[in-house]
């Protein structure tokens, strides 16, 4: 919006902790790690609105504008994000763009493959799975924050175990921590229920 290629309209993050965490960071911007700047303009944006209230979450199913929405829904699976999803899902005018990482056998995963035995309308899905997919954005950029995380750890940890994410992913962590001095980290095999 800044850069003048999606038009200006208000931006509403509706989450309760979302909302604290800016609060936090807003407070303790040099806790940004060297993105102040731009993350602290973005904190404090007239333009955004932190939700709190599950009636304000409520009501934005229903915008009477164009309005951008953030919604922290994790795997889609329970909370605020099922009212977004089953009053905006098959609406034309709204996107879902799913940017983290989608447990198999969740509505998450369902959506972001476009599964037909998902429980939402398949235009929908369609429309979800089109134009690259949401994939693209699902680069775990995490992957360097954990190494420099974990890197002073090197040596001084006996075990280390990746029990979320997919396996590729947790596949290439573990090569790059045992490349970094981690003797034993591994990947437990998923317990099926």
């Amino acid at each position: 919006m800044r850069e003048g290629r999606a038009p200006q309209v208000p931006i509403f993050v509706d989450s309760r902790l979302g909302g604290d965490f800016a609060e936090v960071y807003q407070r303790y911007p040099q806790c940004l790690h060297g993105r102040s700047g731009e993350a602290a303009q973005l904190l404090t944006d007239p333009g955004v609105h932190y939700v709190r209230s599950s009636e304000k979450s409520k009501e934005l199913c229903y915008p009477s504008r164009a309005v951008h929405r953030r919604r922290s829904g994790g795997m889609c699976e329970g909370g605020r994000i099922m009212n977004h999803l089953k009053q905006n899902v098959d609406d034309p005018r709204c996107s879902i763009v799913l940017v983290s990482y989608q447990a198999p056998h969740t509505l998450g995963h369902r959506l972001r493959r476009a599964v037909p035995h998902c429980p939402l309308p398949r235009p929908a899905l369609e429309q979800v799975g089109r134009g690259g997919g949401p994939d693209r954005l699902l680069r775990h950029a995490d992957h360097n924050d954990l190494l420099a995380l974990l890197g002073p750890l090197a040596g001084k940890t006996a075990r280390v175990r990746l029990v979320h994410g997919e396996v590729a992913q947790a596949e290439a962590l573990a090569h790059d921590l045992r490349s970094r001095g981690f003797p034993d980290v591994t990947i437990p095999h998923e317990k099926r229920r």
